[in-house]
């Protein structure tokens, strides 16, 4: 439970969030309830740990990461190619509907493999990911680094895979 908590509040932090403004989500099999809690406690002690948080009950409370956006392309922190894709993380859902949109227009197809793995329920953790059938996932992972996390047009057009590869 003290890791969870610590993971909450560092996903908090990361996200430039108050704890106390982002809900919580408690959910077992068969229903799920989203809460804002208002107040919360941690205590670590010989006999272990206790956590206490107080919250409002109220309807669906939708959290949505800031649109954060560079100059040029998308911000996309790679985690590592793989045999079938690359995939990383991105900013917000608006983020990775502008990225698929790219895609989409220099594949030339509105049907790509690559795409956009958004979960409602998951509103800050987004990824991005691009098929190894349309891109040199390997490039395309090495060249985003390059360019500090950074997704741009070109680095997809250098990466796509021809039919001769």
């Amino acid at each position: 439970m003290q890791q969870w908590v610590e993971d909450w509040v560092h996903n908090c932090e990361l996200n430039h969030k108050d704890p106390c403004e982002v809900e919580l989500v408690i959910k077992d099999s068969t229903e799920r309830k989203e809460y804002r809690p208002f107040s919360g406690y941690l205590a670590w002690g010989s006999d272990g740990t206790s956590v206490g948080i107080e919250f409002f009950r109220s309807d669906i409370i939708k959290f949505e990461p800031k649109d954060e956006r560079p100059p040029v392309g998308e911000y996309w922190k790679s985690r590592g190619a793989s045999t079938f894709d690359v995939s990383g993380f991105i900013t917000s859902k608006a983020a990775g509907l502008r990225l698929l949109r790219m895609v989409r227009y220099i594949l030339d197809t509105d049907e790509p493999k690559t795409w956009l793995d958004y979960r409602e329920y998951e509103p800050n953790w987004i990824q991005f990911k691009f098929s190894a059938e349309e891109f040199d996932v390997e490039k395309l992972d090495a060249s985003s680094r390059a360019n500090g996390g950074v997704i741009t047009e070109q680095i997809l057009r250098d990466c796509i895979k021809r039919s001769s590869d």
